[in-house]
């Protein structure tokens, strides 16, 4: 297996790890009042600086990692998973839409 073949093999898995971590978070945050997208990384809010989901930013990281591959590998990044779970970390955020919806029925949308 040459080195490329390699970053294809670990493109794939980091895609697969990334699912597996998802769904429960995402089933988790539909079914509850847990917010999975308040995140450090994108969060408006001051005054939520310490009430941001861990987990979450374990999955945008991860997810912004797999595109950042994807990228490097010359692959387009937007039919990867990573890039609809950056692209909900966003919408979760965006103060503008103000019909984004809550966090549980973005985390249904997303399912």
């Amino acid at each position: 297996m040459n080195a490329r073949q390699k970053l294809y093999a670990r493109l794939e898995l980091s895609e697969r790890e990334l699912r597996a971590e998802l769904i429960p978070a995402l089933q988790r945050t539909a079914d509850t009042r847990y917010d999975l997208f308040c995140i450090r990384q994108l969060n408006p809010f001051t005054q939520l600086k310490h009430h941001t989901s861990k987990q979450g930013e374990a999955l945008y990281t991860m997810a912004e990692s797999v595109i950042v591959l994807a990228t490097q590998l010359g692959e387009n990044p937007d039919t990867l998973l990573a890039s609809r779970v950056v692209a909900y970390f966003k919408k979760a955020v965006d103060l503008s839409d103000h019909h984004r919806g809550s966090p549980a029925s973005l985390a249904a949308q997303f399912c």
